[in-house]
């Protein structure tokens, strides 16, 4: 029987993050609080789960580009 993969966050989380969240959850931006660092992240995993759940975020672009 194969091992679990152990997850971590710079391989597994922080790629996601990077991708798909910090072009707004950063400072100057238009999202209420900033996903640049792992605390940034652990701060707000519950929320993150909650939203990315239901699709709530990433946000949906109200028309092309």
């Amino acid at each position: 029987m194969g091992r679990a993969q152990t997850v971590t966050y710079n391989e597994h989380i922080a790629p996601i993050i990077y991708g798909n969240c910090t072009k707004c959850h950063r400072p100057g931006q238009v999202a209420p609080f900033s996903l640049l660092t792992y605390d940034d992240v652990r701060a707000h995993a519950r929320t993150i789960t909650t939203v990315t759940q239901s699709r709530y975020m990433p946000p949906w672009k109200p028309e092309p580009g």
